[in-house]
């Protein structure tokens, strides 16, 4: 059924009932109804791509703070928000408010469920595996960094003092107890040296 009442428009003009003269893209409220101007087709969507203002939007709303989104911990709430929109948007055309306040709802059901779960659970337990792996990644570092700086050509105190810089502070010896540990320690006999260079 096509629909002849009023001239349409090539940018959409004509579906917007809420603010008038306002884009499509930036209305309240838009024209739901089944029946095509002469210049409209109806497509069947099976995928949905986000621009990138629209996904900003719902990331910050998901996240419920402004620039939260760059941590991708709130991938839940985030589907949940636009397949609540996909499916309160599906079921415009020709539904009562009780519909779309169903419909509504589950969608922001689904961010809080998502929330509670990226913000309640999986994000405490990521943060305290990562301090775990940071920690256990710390023996590596302070090796690499005396590699590093002996292959560079610094005296070995020195490359073993760039090393203890990295430890962190409640297992790292001052530079004093250090210096004493090092000095106070018998060099091992080289077996080729001691055996009278055989």
């Amino acid at each position: 059924m096509q629909r002849q009442d009023f001239p349409s428009s090539p940018l959409g003009l004509h579906r917007v009932i809420e603010p008038a003269g306002a884009l499509p893209q930036a209305a309240w409220r838009l024209d739901p109804s089944p029946a095509l101007w002469p210049d409209e087709v109806r497509v069947r969507v099976d995928r949905l791509n986000l621009d990138a203002a629209s996904f900003r939007q719902l990331s910050e709303a998901a996240a419920g703070t402004e620039g939260a989104g760059a941590n991708g911990g709130h991938a839940a709430a985030m589907r949940a928000a636009v397949l609540g929109i996909v499916n309160t948007m599906a079921s415009l055309e020709g539904a009562d408010t009780a519909t779309i306040g169903h419909r509504v709802g589950a969608a922001l059901v689904g961010t809080f469920l998502g929330i509670l779960v990226s913000y309640g659970f999986v994000g405490p337990i990521a943060a305290a595996m990562e301090h775990i792996a940071q920690e256990e990644a710390k023996a590596f570092e302070v090796v690499k960094m005396a590699l590093v700086a002996s292959v560079r050509g610094y005296a070995p105190p020195v490359a073993v003092e760039f090393a203890r810089k990295l430890l962190f502070s409640e297992v790292r010896p001052t530079f004093s107890d250090l210096e004493a540990h090092l000095k106070g320690k018998a060099r091992p006999a080289v077996a080729g040296v001691a055996s009278g260079g055989k």
